[in-house]
């Protein structure tokens, strides 16, 4: 699958990373095309690209938020069986299916949150993961998962 992360901090970088690792055609590029360059080169099957505008009739996902950087770096596996959940959100089906499908590619458990409009309430997820792990003392190591009985 074609990629492109638009970012080079501990997310963008961490997606670089594991998206190449899971055989996908990855692009990266962000405001320091330098720095774009150095995590492409850093990552075979990465390239750098320019983006000085908007995609035209790019379809909006909102996904990972609610993963620490690590845990995005580090992959899925929390050991036991357990995996790191993927949350996502889209007002289109089918782009919600491909972030489902790449997250999944990576290894990723991944429930579908809705339309974007159920976006902002990834937030709040997203807030109390960063509260435990850096307020609470557990550590970037931990992600938010939902169960669901049979």
């Amino acid at each position: 699958m074609k990629v492109t992360v638009i970012g080079t901090g501990n997310m963008g970088s961490a997606f670089v990373k594991q998206l190449t690792r899971a055989g996908h055609q990855v692009s990266v590029t962000g405001r320091d095309l330098p720095k774009a360059a150095q995590l492409a080169a850093a990552h075979p099957g990465a390239v750098a690209v320019p983006i000085g505008e908007a995609v035209p009739g790019a379809e909006v996902v909102k996904a990972f938020n609610t993963l620490f950087a690590q845990v995005l770096n580090d992959g899925p596996d929390f050991g036991a069986a357990q995996k790191a959940t993927v949350f996502y959100a889209s007002d289109s089906k089918h782009a919600g299916q491909t972030a489902a499908t790449l997250a999944e590619s990576m290894g990723y458990a991944t429930i579908d949150a809705g339309g974007l409009r159920t976006a902002r309430y990834l937030e709040p997820l997203a807030g109390l993961n960063v509260y435990l792990g850096y307020g609470a003392g557990r550590g970037t190591g931990i992600a938010p998962t939902w169960l669901q009985k049979a």
